[in-house]
């Protein structure tokens, strides 16, 4: 009997122990699975406050490249860093730029007509893709939040916002890349990384594996490109998750920004623009509805008023559009506060432009109008940050888009065209006079303000006296010339040498004069102004007129400027023609040097 009892007794103290160790592996299980996400994990969110919803790339062993993406521009960019600025890699060949990605070479010449080693300061590649590209793929905004963050070297400033990677950067884990495997660095094509020291060239296989050019020659074949660059965290209102449907309708009640499905790891940025602006006036809150006053909204198609709830750690809870501004720039609006809302939370308000699919979309800054249920009573201002007057598109990109083919025109050409057509080339000598200026730093701001110029074709529309007789004027010298439009304004505007005066083309002792600016010519004495005198005219005849200039020449024109009632009535009138230029010239641009003023002395 007694060893009957203690065996009950143990036999229940086992089963006790079994329960208790069943109980605490469930626990575990449980807490295992909690701390890993895997229970009770929240909902992912659509949208994401910033760039704080994107991840890091991350390397894992023989698989594809791990991390986010992000559209801008409309093609899909691989999200290499986020932190200081976001750093952006192409991840494929957009088909719309199929023919310029597909192949390129670092030099367009013919390797016998190279000094040295091509590279990247000289590269069609680089021109490319800061300028066409730069100027197609973006809108003005996006190009504003793109930043000068790329160093080629450690003695050049940053001059281009758009680049290819380096070696070392495609063997970064912290890029998502290894030294090892080659499939995270797959492309569709062969693609160029930088040069590398004096003479090493390297690409990526499109297999992955990194290659160096050892044969001279083959510096001039043409690889994919792959372009990179960075973006202004700062310039970032909200990610949105490109899946996500963005039509929503106007009301006051907000949605739960939760998915019901995990969330792509692919974005859509919503940019900070100061195109995009609202001022709140009062705010009243009577139980859970908000009543928000409201001025000064940007107006137009696809225009809105918008709300977000966020919680104490800037996750979007609730988003919504409370009203379309087509026209009036003041109003009311309301918002009903979800159930959920909690003293933690805030609302803020902002004015935005949204756009569809991978399109950026445009937003003012988020201004808080409600701490918990406190309404702010301060005046509030909701402005936006990229600007789009600060990164217009280049002069070369909006000629080259509709009026190269008026640039090759001859006089012929032009006498018997059309009225519209005379238009066109007018427009086209317009633009091309701007871009003439700017290449010499000289800009006529009494004529054409900067604006007028950037905005080239609409102020040729509302000034066609003007673009006409500009047309007029070049084509006669067109004419005289024999040359077509552009050969002709190249002329006239010293765009035929970039290098002028330098090296051989020297214009012996006279040469230094040309440094000097217009004030220093209203100041020098009678023989520096004679000098610059002899310097302007020598330099018109050898760069402008392409004669040939001797040192027999250079004396004899000294001469006519120092003497010039010793020679014929012609010759005196152009030698006070010439210095009645530089006096006007360099009174009313003073900073101008002497060389800029001589490039735009129209004939």
């Amino acid at each position: 009997m007694r060893y009957n009892s203690i065996g009950k007794k143990g036999r229940h103290m086992q089963r006790s122990r079994l329960l208790s160790g069943i109980m605490l592996a469930v626990f575990l299980i449980l807490l295992s699975c909690f701390a890993s996400g895997c229970f009770l994990a929240p909902k992912a969110r659509f949208l994401s406050m910033g760039g704080e919803g994107m991840n890091s790339p991350y390397y894992k062993k023989k698989q594809e490249w791990n991390g986010d993406y992000l559209w801008y521009g409309g093609i899909k960019w691989r999200i290499l860093e986020k932190y200081f600025n976001i750093f952006l890699l192409a991840d494929h060949i957009p088909e719309e730029y199929l023919e310029e990605w597909d192949a390129m070479s670092y030099e367009t010449r013919k390797p016998e007509d190279v000094e040295g080693n091509p590279g990247w300061e000289t590269s069609p590649i680089r021109e490319y893709l800061n300028t066409s590209f730069y100027a197609a793929a973006f809108t003005p905004e996006e190009r504003d939040a793109m930043v000068y963050a790329f160093e080629y070297d450690a003695w050049t400033p940053s001059q281009d916002k758009i680049f290819l990677l380096r070696w070392r950067d495609v063997i970064d884990n912290s890029y998502g890349f290894t030294e090892k495997d080659y499939v995270q660095r797959a492309y569709d094509k062969d693609w160029w990384l930088l040069p590398e020291g004096d003479s090493l060239y390297v690409y990526v296989a499109s297999g992955g594996l990194v290659m160096e050019v050892r044969d001279e020659m083959k510096e001039y074949l043409e690889k994919a490109l792959r372009p990179a660059f960075y973006v202004d965290p700062d310039c970032i209102v909200f990610l949105r998750d490109v899946s996500s449907a963005w039509d929503f309708e106007p009301s006051p009640v907000l949605l739960d920004t939760r998915m019901e499905r995990e969330r792509t790891g692919e974005w859509v940025p919503v940019l900070s623009s100061e195109a995009q602006h609202v001022e709140i006036g009062t705010v009243e809150l009577e139980g859970d509805v908000c009543t928000i006053s409201y001025h000064n909204a940007s107006v137009g198609v696809n225009q809105y008023l918008s709300a977000v709830v966020t919680d104490r750690e800037k996750t979007v809870r609730y988003y919504g559009r409370l009203a379309q501004i087509n026209s009036q720039s003041e109003g009311t609006v309301t918002v009903q506060l979800p159930d959920s809302y909690k003293k933690s939370w805030s609302l803020q308000i902002f004015s935005e432009r949204p756009e569809e699919g991978t399109k950026t979309s445009y937003a003012s800054e988020p201004v808080v109008v409600l701490e918990g249920r406190a309404p702010v009573m301060e005046p509030l201002v909701s402005e936006g940050r990229c600007d789009p007057e600060q990164e217009p598109e280049p002069l070369n990109m909006i000629i080259s888009r509709g009026y190269d083919p008026f640039l090759d025109w001859y006089a012929e050409d032009y006498e018997n065209a059309s009225e519209e057509e005379k238009h066109y080339a007018g427009t086209a000598a317009l633009l091309y006079t701007a871009l003439c200026q700017e290449d010499s730093g000289l800009l006529i701001e009494d004529r054409y303000t900067r604006d007028e110029i950037r905005q080239g074709a609409d102020y040729a529309d509302e000034h066609p006296e003007d673009t006409r007789a500009m047309a007029d004027v070049y084509f006669a010298s067109a004419d005289a010339y024999g040359l077509s439009l552009k050969e002709t304004m190249d002329r006239l505007f010293g765009r035929q040498i970039p290098d002028a005066y330098e090296g051989e083309a020297d214009l012996f002792e006279y040469t230094k004069y040309l440094d000097y600016t217009g004030a220093m010519y209203l100041d020098a004495s009678d023989e520096e102004q004679d000098n610059i005198l002899i310097a302007s005219w020598l330099y018109l005849e050898k760069y402008r007129l392409e004669q040939e200039v001797s040192q027999e020449y250079a004396q004899q024109v000294a001469d006519f400027v120092r003497n010039p009632e010793a020679y014929s009535e012609e010759t005196g009138t152009y030698i006070e023609a010439l210095r009645l230029f530089l006096e006007k010239s360099s009174e009313e641009y003073p900073d101008a040097e002497i060389q800029d003023l001589m490039n735009y002395m129209p004939n």
